[in-house]
């Protein structure tokens, strides 16, 4: 399902989800229909959320040299 995330400069994300309806991924494209952003994620047996494979990085944001994303 793509979504709509800035109307100004026409990025789009695309979600997909599991059998249980349960997000497993994240793609994100520019106005050229670039990929811009990719998170994908899995789930342990409690239930938490864990990113399993990640490209890109969200504006703003860096990830340093031992790999935490920071502001």
């Amino acid at each position: 399902m793509a979504r709509p995330i800035n109307a100004m400069t026409r990025q789009m994300q695309d979600y997909s989800y599991d059998t249980a309806n349960r997000l497993i991924g994240v793609v994100e494209h520019d106005n050229n229909m670039q990929q811009t952003l990719q998170r994908s994620v899995a789930y342990d047996r409690y239930g938490n959320m864990w990113i399993t494979q990640a490209t890109g990085v969200a504006p703003g944001f860096r990830i340093d040299n031992i790999s935490n994303l920071r502001s």
